[in-house]
């Protein structure tokens, strides 16, 4: 029996409005004892029968340029390089790694060890291996360690609201919050320790398409995820 769920994805992925649509809709609890929601792989699994394991990733363009964005937790978004251009070569074609963003109040640059590449437990070379690894690990290795898992799209959520939802709900058999009009949607959540609402919305693309909008960059499960975007490409 289901008693609670957890979320993997990467940041900028939709797990924050997963994670609030979930808190809204369906009488069951967020658990993070399997590792925190996007960094994950190095975790024992053991005894997680009653945890049902959302898996989310969201289009590439747009998770690229929003990761752009904000770039959590990466050691890059605490650099100056000396130029936009600069920084975009950085971010997309040099090696990735993550920190523990509370350590800089004391002065320390501490690497989480839990962003690695899961299987080389090296650093990631680039953005692609990062998310080629990670959509690799979620779709092949998580569903030979876990009883109960389920994989969706950002963008179902986005669309089709209730059917995304239903279709989690029957998995996890979830009943739902008492006296609400399902399904509830929410337009922002709680950031962090900041208690400070953050809106959901979209914002527009800023990286150029011809920086990254190349077939070598699809892997195999954003080409199985979204064939309309690779089939578009040259």
């Amino acid at each position: 029996m289901v008693k609670n769920y957890t979320i993997f994805g990467e940041r900028c992925s939709g797990t924050a409005y997963l994670e609030a649509l979930m808190e809204k809709n369906f009488d069951t609890t967020v658990t993070w004892a399997y590792g925190w929601k996007h960094f994950f792989g190095f975790e024992d699994f053991s005894n997680s029968d009653d945890t049902l394991f959302i898996c989310i990733v969201r289009n590439l363009p747009d998770w690229i340029n929003s990761f752009y964005r904000t770039k959590w937790d990466l050691y890059l978004a605490f650099q100056r390089p000396p130029s936009k251009a600069e920084s975009l070569k950085k971010f997309l074609h040099e090696e990735l790694w993550s920190i523990h963003v509370d350590k800089l109040k004391e002065g320390k640059v501490v690497e989480r060890m839990d962003d690695r590449n899961m299987f080389t437990k090296e650093r990631y070379k680039n953005i692609f291996e990062l998310r080629r690894t990670k959509l690799k690990w979620m779709f092949e290795i998580l569903p030979t360690l876990v009883k109960n898992c389920i994989f969706i799209r950002y963008e179902d959520l986005r669309t089709n609201l209730t059917r995304t939802l239903i279709k989690i709900q029957q998995k996890g058999r979830f009943r739902l919050r008492p006296s609400i009009k399902f399904p509830v949607n929410v337009t922002n959540h709680i950031r962090g320790n900041v208690k400070k609402a953050a809106e959901f919305k979209e914002t527009r693309n800023e990286i150029p398409d011809r920086f990254f909008m190349k077939r070598e960059y699809f892997g195999e499960y954003d080409q199985k995820l979204y064939p309309k975007i690779f089939n578009a490409l040259a």
